[in-house]
């Protein structure tokens, strides 16, 4: 599918406060995430990745992204029908984490790069993806946001994710990647909207 908009950014859109209290209130609930060394792979989808990851269901952190969801949506000419969110991925980067390329959803088929079983989805896929960085750009070396756009862009470093509180909306079908920390710790929000399968 080609796209005139590949994603749409919200740069500083959650004040430093707001940001905090996620971050503290993420922390807390912080666990393992899977990590998946290349030469051990046991099944295409596993996607070598490294950090740490707590799930938030609260209502107000719902509220506060989908508006810039809705508005992405329209803004980028994607006018995708979706109808539901999935538990919001709150992930702490350390130094030498990363999460290596991956899609979130696919055109067809439902995302295998969840934690949650299909059943969970209702027949459901991803459709919009969207990354919301929680520390200032500076506070971090590496931790970049990168897209692989195809022919049409070749690989993009999405620097409009730096500042504090910046929001980045994106089609769940396009690969991206955090590339690893070389320096200090990166926090970050992951939400996914879902619809009935493109037809």
């Amino acid at each position: 599918m080609y796209l005139k908009v590949p994603y749409i950014s919200y740069p500083s859109a959650l004040k430093p406060e707001i940001c905090d209290e996620i971050i503290e209130y993420g922390k807390d609930k912080l666990i393992s995430a899977i990590v998946v060394d290349s030469e051990t792979k046991t099944s295409p989808d596993q996607t070598p990745r490294s950090s740490h990851v707590s799930w938030l269901t609260d209502q107000w952190i719902y509220d506060l992204i989908l508006p810039y969801v809705k508005d992405a949506n329209q803004q980028a000419g994607w006018n995708w029908k979706f109808d539901c969110v999935e538990p919001i991925q709150f992930t702490k980067y350390g130094l030498n984490q990363f999460y290596d390329w991956h899609p979130d959803g696919g055109s067809d088929f439902l995302s295998v790069y969840s934690n949650q079983s299909d059943s969970t989805k209702n027949g459901k896929i991803r459709k919009i993806s969207v990354t919301i960085n929680l520390v200032d750009g500076n506070d971090y070396e590496g931790g970049s946001l990168e897209f692989d756009l195809g022919i049409s862009g070749g690989i993009h470093t999405c620097d409009k994710i730096k500042p504090r509180g910046s929001i980045v909306i994106f089609p769940s079908f396009i690969p991206h990647r955090v590339t690893s920390i070389t320096k200090g710790i990166r926090y970050s929000l992951v939400m996914w909207v879902l619809g009935k399968p493109w037809q």
